[in-house]
């Protein structure tokens, strides 16, 4: 599965360390230390694009990471979001989505629901109609 790694602008204050996201039309958020304000940035991103899945907005590509600090998001809500820009790469609808799965509605909307977990087999069933497949794999846990 591809990666959503994200790069972030740490900005020092007096009182903490400000985050902004060079990738994104908007938002930033703050922490009192790095590891705090890093763990609020992948909160704060994952609402940054809820909101535009809900406006049904592109969701920018994240950027070169290289030597920048990162943020990830998290397994489930990356599932998300790229069987939502697969949807949106086909120009496929949610209600066409849900007739060639032979599903009501509502079941295909709550897959793009980032509030909602939806069970893998859905995702992955969405995903081979849209001509794409889910891969999973592990790696070492790293600190940022």
């Amino acid at each position: 599965m591809e990666i959503l790694k994200y790069p972030v602008q740490l900005h020092e204050e007096k009182d903490g360390i400000t985050v902004t996201f060079p990738d994104m039309p908007y938002g930033a958020t703050f922490g009192s230390n790095k590891e705090e304000a890093l763990l609020n940035a992948v909160d704060c991103l994952e609402e940054i694009i809820a909101s535009l899945m809900k406006d049904k907005k592109d969701i920018p590509h994240p950027g070169a990471t290289r030597g920048r600090s990162t943020v990830t998001l998290s397994p489930g809500f990356s599932a998300k979001v790229l069987l939502y820009n697969a949807l949106r790469d086909r120009h496929m609808t949610k209600a066409e989505l849900a007739r060639r799965l032979n599903w009501k509605f509502p079941q295909v909307d709550r897959l793009f629901d980032t509030h909602h977990s939806s069970q893998l087999s859905q995702l992955v069933a969405a995903a081979s109609v849209l001509g794409k497949s889910y891969v999973v794999g592990m790696e070492d846990a790293r600190r940022a």
